[in-house]
């Protein structure tokens, strides 16, 4: 093994030369640009881990999108089959106060209102009906419907709840219903039809409702405009 000795021995040489005395005798090499600094971790990094943990995990649906408002908002109708329609982009972005506004119309007349499925119709309790349901109230005339009412008006609730199913020979049903905001006012207008049944009568009629702010959170009637027989 005499031959693998000098070169184990030029090895160790050249390492202890590079390590330290080759490098006073070799010139140093031209100047080059620092390599950037890597941000502290404490300034960057850290925040960055810690909200990602914290931070809750976003919604795959995508944001809601409200149309403009341009004048009256037309939130309900009735289409070619007599069926009504509800405005689903406009509803959700309603105010609370105009929320309540809209349901105080749901709540006096028919909304394409049937029994909850599964109800005894020997004695049926819960409701569904087109408008409330749509603006978040449950079921028609009870306690989140009827609750919301009266946190919003106060002693401006209808007299009656209207619970009448579409099946009924005689109803009131509505037909059209818009909404516009006026500075501090929220004006309802809509439009209805009324029918006795079989070989009875049915005839339209319309009203417009004044709401005006009372509160932060409240309103109260300021007039109502009814027009042809109710």
């Amino acid at each position: 093994m005499p031959a693998i000795r000098p070169s184990l021995a030029q090895s160790l040489i050249a390492v202890l030369c590079v390590a330290a005395a080759c490098d006073r005798a070799t010139p140093p090499p031209p100047p080059s640009a620092p390599p950037p600094t890597p941000p502290p971790p404490s300034a960057t990094l850290a925040p960055n881990a810690a909200s990602a943990v914290a931070a809750p995990p976003e919604s795959s649906a995508a944001p809601r999108v409200c149309p403009p408002r341009i004048g009256p908002i037309k939130l309900a109708w009735s289409d070619a089959s007599y069926h009504l329609v509800l405005d689903d982009a406009a509803l959700p972005c309603l105010s609370d106060a105009e929320r309540a506004a809209a349901a105080y119309v749901g709540t006096t007349i028919g909304t394409e209102c049937e029994w909850a499925e599964g109800t005894d119709l020997a004695a049926p309790e819960h409701m569904n009906c087109k408008l409330t349901t749509a603006l978040g109230l449950g079921f028609q005339c009870e306690a989140k419907h009827k609750g919301f009412l009266v946190a919003w008006l106060g002693d401006d609730i209808p007299a009656q709840c209207a619970r009448i199913p579409t099946t009924a020979f005689s109803q009131t049903a509505l037909v059209e219903l818009s909404l516009r905001k006026e500075s501090r006012a929220i004006v309802v207008s809509y439009k209805a039809v009324t029918t006795t049944g079989p070989g009875g009568e049915a005839w339209s009629w319309s009203e417009t409702i004044g709401f005006q702010e009372k509160g932060p959170d409240a309103l109260k009637i300021a007039y109502r405009k009814p027009v042809g027989k109710r």
